[in-house]
């Protein structure tokens, strides 16, 4: 049985690119879009740190991807126009037959 049959949910893998700054220091810019691909998507904790009068919401995730997906941890992910960034290196997961699949770190920061 394929694991690529859990693989359900839209999912946009946006990669940044390097630019600099008014400033003239580097920086990553990102698109509005990125490419398609199919996933998995399951949630893992959620938190409100209240701090400095400031309420930000905190969800992270685990994202599910098919093994040899091009995706890094500069990558941010688009998922229901919700964006997410990705915490750090994606993590490839195998099976004795090989690379069986992704599974992508990541989080989202609102408020």
């Amino acid at each position: 049985m394929s694991i690529d049959r859990f693989f359900v949910r839209d999912i946009q893998i946006v990669e940044p690119s390097s630019s600099t700054d008014r400033y003239g220091s580097s920086a990553l810019t990102y698109p509005a879009y990125g490419r398609d691909v199919k996933g998995w998507l399951s949630q893992t904790g959620t938190a409100e740190p209240q701090q400095n009068a400031r309420d930000p919401l905190v969800t992270d995730l685990v994202l599910f991807l098919p093994a040899g997906t091009a995706i890094t941890g500069y990558s941010r992910v688009i998922i229901d126009d919700a964006t997410y960034t990705v915490e750090g290196h994606p993590h490839e997961a195998w099976s004795p037959s090989g690379e069986h699949h992704l599974e992508v770190r990541l989080q989202e920061v609102t408020g």
